[in-house]
C-alpha cells in the first residue's frame, strides 16, 4: 500500500527506471568548462531544489536495493553524503562515508587516486564495515569511473563485499571505443613517414618526440583513416613491420612468404632496413649515471668552439715529448671524458640571466621552455665556459645555488655571507633578491632587501680598505718609534745618568700596545695618522717629549676602542631590526592560517547544515507518509 501511495504522489512511477531517468535528466543543469576548461559538469543541484525529484531519486533507489540484503550504505565526499545517508534510512542500514586525506579521525585505510575532475587520496575508518558485510556504493556523478574503483578497493581491504555501484548522473563517454588495427595502406604510409623522418636516428633524449611527430603527420593525412594515433603505438608497430622483414630475408626472401604481397610496400621496406641496420650498428654514446650522454673532448679540447672560454677544470694542460705522443695516440681508441663544472663565473651569468626572464614564475605549461631560454642565453655568451648547457641542468644548478643560499643564511642567524664564511658579494646581492621573490615577497620588497644587503657589502669593502690604512699607519709609527729610539741610543754616552737610562726603557713600549685590525662591519671605522715630525724634533735632554708620545698612542687606542663599541651597537641594532621583521613575517603568515582555517570551519559547517536539512527533510517526508 505504502508503495502505491508513493507511486501516486511520484511524477512518474518509481520502478520504471527509464521513465525515472527521463525525468532526471530534465531537472540536471550543465555547466561547460567547470571545474576546468574543457570538462562538462553535470550540476545535481538543481534537482535538489526539487523535492517531487529528489523523493523519487530516493525511492528509485530504494526499490532497487530493497531486496539485495543491504547492510552498508558506502558514499564519497562530499555530493554522495547528499543521496547515501537518506538511502541507509530508507534501507534502515548502517552509512559509512568515504572522505579525502586527513579528515576522519582515529584508524584509517587510504588509497591514492585521480578521478575526472579530483586528485588526492580517500580514506575510510578501519573499522567501518565488518568482515562479509553486503555494501552498495553511491554518489552523485560518474565521470571516469575511478572514484568508485577505489572505493570498491577500500570496502574489499576491510572485508565487505560490493554489491553495486549506483550514481544518479552517469557522464561517461557513450560512445564505444573501437579497436583501430592497422591495414595495408597504414603500414605503407608508416613506413614511407619513417622512411622520411628517419625517427630511429633521434639524438638521445628526442627518440619518443621523434615518432610523435610521425604520429601527427599520419593523422594529418586523410589517407591514413586513423583516429589519434600515437607516437609509442607507431613506433611498436614499425619495429614489428622491421622484424617481419628481417625474418623473410633470413627465411631466403621466398616471395610467396613475403610479409605483404604489396609491391611499393616491399620496395620501401628494403630501402628502410638498411637503413636501420646502419644506424643500430653506429657506436652508442657513453651514458653518465643517470643516463645521460656524457660530454667527451680529447686532451687539447679541439672540439671545443674558439669562441667559448674554456674552464680550467674540464681541461688539461699540454704535454710535450714522447708520453704526449703515446698519450695522443691512446686518446684515439679510449677518449677522455671530462666532466664540465660551473666556476663562480658562470654562477653569476646564470643568476643574472634567471634574474631577467624569472622562469620559476612562468605558467604551468611553458616552466621547460623558460629554462631552455635561460640556456640559450647562457650557451650563446662567450664567457660562459659550458657548452651545449640545456634547461634541466641549469634549473638544477639553480636549484642548488638557492638551498646551499638558504643554508648559509641560516647558519649564520640570518646574516648573508659567502661559501666558507667569506664576505658576501654580488653573487650574494642576486641570489637575496631571487630567493625572496621565491618565498612570495614582490618585487620592491626583493629589492629594498638586496640593497639592504649590498649596502652591507660596500661597507665591509670601505672597512676592509680603511683596515688596510690603519695597518699601513701603524707601521709607518713603529718605524718611526724605532728609527727615534735608535737614535737616541745611538747619540747617547756610556756614561750617562741612570736616570735617563730609565727614560729610555720607558718609551720602549711592545707592540701589543698598538690597535689590532677590526673584524669588517658594516659601519666604517676611522683611521688615525700620527704627525712624523714629532718623533723626529726628540730632544734627549727632554723626558717630557717620550711622555707625549706615549700619551697620544694611549689616547689613538681609548678612540679606537669606542668606535669598536660604535660598531657593535651599530650590528646589534641592525640584528634587532632583522629579528623584528622575522616575527612579523611570522604573525602575518600565521594570520592566513587562521583565515584559511575559518574558511574551512565554515564550508564543513554549511556542508553540515545542508545534510541535516536534506534528512530533517526526509524523516518528516517519511512522517507524514
Amino acid at each position: 500500500m505504502n508503495r502505491e501511495k508513493d507511486a501516486k504522489q511520484s511524477p512518474v512511477d518509481p520502478s520504471s527506471e527509464k521513465d525515472v531517468s527521463t525525468y532526471i535528466k530534465q531537472k540536471i543543469r550543465v555547466f561547460n568548462n567547470f571545474p576546468k576548461p574543457g570538462a562538462v559538469f553535470s550540476d545535481v543541484t538543481s534537482l535538489l531544489q526539487d523535492p517531487e525529484a529528489f523523493q523519487l531519486v530516493i525511492d528509485a533507489l530504494k526499490i532497487r536495493y530493497a531486496d539485495q540484503k543491504i547492510t552498508h550504505v558506502v558514499s564519497c565526499e562530499s555530493r554522495g553524503f547528499i543521496f547515501g545517508a537518506p538511502l541507509a534510512l530508507a534501507l534502515q542500514a548502517s552509512f559509512v562515508p568515504v572522505r579525502r586525506a586527513r579528515r576522519l579521525p582515529g584508524d584509517v585505510v587510504g588509497v591514492d587516486y585521480m578521478s575526472g575532475f579530483y586528485t588526492g587520496r580517500l580514506e575510510i575508518h578501519q573499522d567501518a564495515i565488518p568482515s562479509g558485510g553486503r555494501v552498495v556504493i553511491i554518489d552523485d556523478l560518474v565521470a571516469s569511473g575511478n572514484t568508485l574503483k577505489v572505493t570498491c578497493e577500500l570496502v574489499q581491504q576491510l572485508g565487505g563485499q560490493v554489491v553495486e555501484c549506483g550514481c544518479v548522473i552517469d557522464s561517461l563517454r557513450s560512445t564505444p571505443r573501437i579497436r583501430q588495427r592497422f591495414g595495408p595502406n597504414q603500414d605503407y604510409l608508416l613506413a614511407v613517414q619513417a622512411n622520411t623522418d628517419a625517427p630511429f636516428r633521434a639524438a638521445y633524449g628526442t627518440l619518443m618526440s621523434s615518432w610523435e611527430k610521425v604520429a601527427n603527420t599520419l593523422n594529418s593525412c586523410s589517407a591514413f583513416k586513423m583516429h589519434h594515433l600515437k607516437g609509442p603505438i607507431a613506433k611498436n608497430r614499425f619495429e614489428r613491420l622491421v622484424e617481419r622483414h628481417r625474418e623473410w630475408v633470413q627465411s631466403g626472401s621466398v616471395p610467396d612468404d613475403a610479409p605483404s604481397q604489396d609491391v611499393a610496400f616491399m620496395t620501401i621496406m628494403n630501402e628502410l632496413v638498411p637503413k636501420l641496420n646502419a644506424a643500430e650498428a653506429e657506436q652508442l654514446p657513453i651514458l653518465g649515471k643517470r643516463g645521460r650522454p656524457r660530454k667527451i673532448r680529447s686532451g687539447d679540447a679541439v672540439s671545443v668552439p674558439k669562441e667559448k672560454r674554456h674552464s680550467t677544470e674540464s681541461t688539461e694542460p699540454a704535454s710535450t715529448g714522447s708520453t704526449a705522443t703515446l698519450r695522443s695516440v691512446l686518446a684515439m681508441d679510449t677518449p677522455i671524458v671530462g666532466r664540465q663544472r660551473f666556476t663562480p663565473d658562470d654562477d653569476l651569468m646564470l643568476i643574472q640571466f634567471v634574474k631577467e626572464s624569472l622562469p620559476f614564475r612562468a605558467k604551468f605549461g611553458s616552466i621547460c621552455s623558460a629554462w631552455n631560454d635561460v640556456a640559450a642565453k647562457l650557451d650563446a655568451c662567450p664567457e660562459f665556459s659550458k657548452d651545449s648547457v640545456k634547461g634541466p641542468i641549469v634549473r638544477y644548478r639553480f636549484e642548488n645555488l638557492v638551498a646551499k643560499h638558504r643554508e648559509r643564511v641560516k647558519r649564520n642567524n640570518g646574516h648573508v655571507v659567502g661559501p666558507k664564511g667569506a664576505p658576501a658579494g654580488e653573487l650574494e646581492v642576486i641570489m637575496t633578491e631571487l630567493v625572496a621573490l621565491q618565498d612570495g615577497e614582490d618585487a620592491e620588497s626583493a629589492a629594498q632587501l638586496a640593497q639592504r644587503v649590498s649596502a652591507a657589502v660596500a661597507s665591509v669593502e670601505e672597512q676592509d680598505a680603511d683596515a688596510d690604512a690603519d695597518a699601513d699607519a701603524d707601521a709607518d709609527i713603529d718605524a718611526d718609534a724605532d728609527a727615534d729610539i735608535d737614535a737616541v741610543s745611538e747619540t747617547s754616552e756610556p756614561s750617562a745618568s741612570p736616570s735617563l737610562e730609565e727614560e729610555e726603557e720607558v718609551v720602549e713600549i711592545p707592540t701589543s700596545v698598538y690597535p689590532t685590525p677590526i673584524a669588517p662591519s658594516p659601519v666604517p671605522t676611522q683611521s688615525f695618522i700620527l704627525p712624523a715630525p714629532v718623533a723626529a724634533t726628540i730632544d734627549t735632554s727632554d723626558a717630557s717629549s717620550f711622555a707625549g708620545l706615549k700619551v697620544l698612542l694611549q689616547e689613538m687606542v681609548n678612540q679606537q676602542a669606542r668606535s669598536m663599541e660604535q660598531m657593535l651597537q651599530l650590528h646589534q641594532e641592525l640584528y634587532d631590526q632583522e629579528r623584528e621583521e622575522r616575527r612579523l613575517e611570522g604573525q602575518r603568515r600565521q594570520r592566513e592560517l587562521q583565515l584559511e582555517r575559518e574558511e574551512r570551519e565554515k564550508d564543513r559547517q554549511a556542508l553540515t547544515s545542508t545534510v541535516m536539512s536534506v534528512m530533517k527533510a526526509f524523516l518528516e517526508q517519511n512522517s507524514r507518509d
